[in-house]
């Protein structure tokens, strides 16, 4: 016991090593197997699982010679024979964004593959490559846990287009997209509330439990589960995570459950209403279009195979969804008031033989969005086979009347047909046959006439039942089936606006539970137009907001509650492989930009705060001197004007004395002969001024030296 104290531990429980005592002096004369046997046998029923479990290893080694231990034995004394008994469970890590970007990550699990960025003959593409068929992973990326599943039994393969990933395919069991939010346990997920979105979150555990490499947090690629941590694995993800006991895995067969990210209730793979925050030029604005087609359109691949034309390609899916009105982007401002985004009284376009300006109300940005959303979501909905959508028949008669003005309206009384001669977003605006003008139809009533959800009036019912037959012979020539799909409403810089000005009454609306078809589905009247309105489940809202302007504590507290938030930070390891220079993996010669991004966030996080850094993407176009320069000209030293207030000191501390104009040179500037007394105050006042550098100059050594005092870094001269 002196000699091995991590074998014998056990022997320090008196209660333990009393039962040991006895089942030792009982079997005393039997066989060493057989005495190890009855030994554990007598046990089994006394001890409790992390005592059997040392106690086991304990007899084994006191009692059993070496040979047998290897012959009979595994790990912590569990036979051999039972060894396959126990589920091989492993976790496959996809890393950080740096590792594999959001589109590889999103490509991989919906071409059911995992992937690691080791070569054949690394340790961990060895245990990547031993993993078996009837073996378990789980996937974790982000210190989030994706999905469970088995890997399919063929070795490791490089896709083309993806040049050091060795990929092997898999069959998801359940990914926590799929999980009710009746199946999870809240408690053990950090920062749950009772109606969050049912999102991958990191465990709450002991910091003990927490350095295990099994945990989504635990420095590991490939790790394998081992028997000795199959218990804690269990309490820890198992069963709050997937619902799932090592018991199930053993004598349970799954049925596949495919990965799935269509916005069906239930199964939402985003929050419905999400902001992105982080400090200026971090890629907030520009990940926004990544992911609303994510969520407009999820059948949408991007092809990671072809780098170069990736963007180009989600650009032009997004300006298609945006075409069609599936997303919309906007931006808030000081300006933005309730009725340019939910709804206000707007001046009309004068027809050409109207004398005076008409008003009328008018949707905002939002209506306009919910009210496609909620036709698409009804529509969806409602068994309309034999009918084209209402939106679909009124767009073509919209082209028909623009494409011939004098189609003309029959009603029952003859020579009183009427013409249509414009539209709002609300209204109808005709003329009667006797030439009056001033006459308009709801185009919300003419909606639910055609879809039989109100009943003819007189008056003006005559007219819309005209009309009415016209839209059905349109809806006679191409019956089709609506599916329902998600909208994506954009609001860049949402932090900018008088957010509880510009929602007003609204803001309760947008809450997950309170979206129409949720069982705690809230309508309002507005105030304008006097309409019952709610906001659809299918509305998805994306803000983004810049944390330099304003922090994210000083936010509206109603919008904190109502919106799910998602740090973008600086990442220099975007320049390398993204950037102009990636083939020089971000060098610019002998400067590392970088290191320069990581340099200068370093330095501005001392003297402000996180809030107060610069991102990425000021570096990340630059593909020469001259572009650098003018980031720093233009864009990084004017932005730390702003930061620091003109406090040329800290601007230097951050920058280093490279950037600025000598101190001697300075000294020309003297005051005129004047008396007065505090004259040699002002006298000895230092002055900073910032160097500028000429763009096109044959040489570029100032300030190639004034980058090299700002990374610290000794000059060729100097060395």
């Amino acid at each position: 016991c002196a000699l091995f104290p991590e074998h014998f531990s056990v022997i320090g429980n008196v209660k333990t090593f009393m039962h040991l005592h006895d089942a030792i002096f009982e079997n005393k004369n039997t066989h060493p197997v057989e005495m190890h046997y009855n030994i554990f046998n007598k046990l089994n029923n006394l001890l409790g699982p992390i005592d059997k479990r040392n106690t086991q290893e304990f007899v084994e080694r006191m009692i059993l010679p070496w040979q047998i231990q290897e012959e009979l034995f595994g790990d912590f004394g569990v036979t051999k024979q039972d060894e396959d008994k126990y589920p091989k469970i492993w976790k496959i890590s996809h890393g950080k964004k740096q590792d594999f970007s959001d589109e590889v990550h999103d490509w991989l699990l919906e071409n059911n593959y995992v992937a690691i960025n080791y070569s054949p003959g690394h340790d961990q593409y060895k245990k990547f490559e031993s993993i078996k068929a009837n073996h378990y992973f789980y996937l974790v990326r982000k210190a989030q846990i994706i999905l469970l599943g088995q890997l399919e039994n063929e070795p490791p393969k490089e896709i083309e287009g993806m040049p050091g990933r060795h990929c092997r395919k898999f069959k998801p069991f359940t990914s926590l997209n799929l999980i009710s939010e009746e199946a999870r346990t809240p408690i053990r997920v950090i920062g749950y509330k009772k109606g969050d979105p049912i999102d991958s979150k990191t465990i709450i555990c002991s910091n003990e439990l927490r350095k295990k490499k099994f945990m989504p947090s635990g420095q590991s690629t490939v790790h394998e589960v081992d028997n000795a941590n199959l218990e804690d694995f269990e309490k820890s993800i198992l069963d709050p995570v997937f619902k799932l006991s090592l018991e199930n895995l053993i004598t349970s067969s799954f049925d596949e459950i495919p990965y799935d990210t269509a916005p069906s209730k239930g199964n939402k793979m985003h929050s419905l209403n999400q902001i992105l925050y982080g400090p200026p030029g971090t890629g907030k604005t520009y990940n926004t279009v990544n992911k609303a087609i994510e969520i407009a359109n999820p059948s949408f691949k991007i092809k990671v195979t072809v780098e170069d034309t990736t963007r180009k390609q989600i650009k032009e899916e997004f300006d298609r969804l945006m075409n069609e009105g599936q997303i919309v982007f906007t931006t808030f401002h000081q300006s933005m008031c309730y009725e340019d985004f939910i709804e206000g009284i707007k001046p009309l376009r004068p027809l050409t033989d109207d004398s005076f300006v008409k008003y009328d109300v008018q949707p905002g940005i939002f209506k306009q969005i919910c009210d496609k959303a909620k036709s698409n979501f009804e529509n969806a909905k409602i068994d309309n086979k034999n009918k084209i959508s209402f939106e679909s028949v009124f767009d073509k008669l919209k082209e028909d009347c623009e494409s011939d003005p004098e189609i003309k309206f029959k009603l029952r009384t003859e020579g009183n047909d009427f013409t249509l001669i414009g539209f709002t977003s609300t209204s109808i605006q005709f003329k009667k046959g006797n030439g009056s003008t001033n006459h308009t139809l709801s185009i919300n009533t003419l909606k639910q006439l055609y879809y039989g959800l109100r009943d003819f009036n007189s008056g003006l019912g005559i007219y819309y039942l005209s009309i009415l037959d016209k839209l059905r012979l349109y809806g006679l020539n191409a019956p089709v089936e609506v599916q329902e799909k998600a909208f994506v409403l954009i609001i860049d810089e949402i932090n900018r606006g008088n957010v509880s000005q510009i929602f007003g009454e609204l803001i309760t609306l947008i809450e997950d539970d309170k979206r129409l078809g949720c069982p705690e589905a809230l309508e309002v009247t507005l105030p304008y137009s006097k309409e019952s309105f709610g906001v659809p489940e299918n509305l998805y809202i994306i803000g983004t907001m810049n944390t330099a302007d304003r922090s994210v504590e000083a936010l509206d507290a109603a919008l904190r509650r109502r919106f799910s938030f998602e740090e973008m930070p600086p990442d220099s390891e975007t320049i390398s492989k993204e950037g102009e220079l990636k083939g020089t993996e971000g060098k610019l010669g002998e400067i590392s930009l970088p290191d320069l991004l990581d340099t200068i966030n370093g330095r501005l996080e001392k003297l402000l705060d996180k809030d107060h850094q610069i991102g990425h993407s000021y570096f990340i176009s630059v593909k020469d001197l001259d572009g650098l320069k003018l980031a720093f000209q233009n864009k990084i030293i004017p932005l730390l004007q702003e930061y620091f207030f003109g406090d040329y000191g800290k601007i230097g501390l951050v920058l280093g004395k490279g950037f600025f104009v000598g101190q001697e040179e300075l000294i020309k500037y003297k005051f005129a002969e004047f008396e007065y007394a505090e004259a040699s105050d002002f006298s000895d006042r230092i002055i900073y001024k910032i160097k500028t550098f000429e763009i096109g100059e044959k040489s570029h050594d100032d300030f190639i030296k004034a980058i090299n005092l700002l990374l610290n870094k000794k000059t060729n001269v100097e060395k």
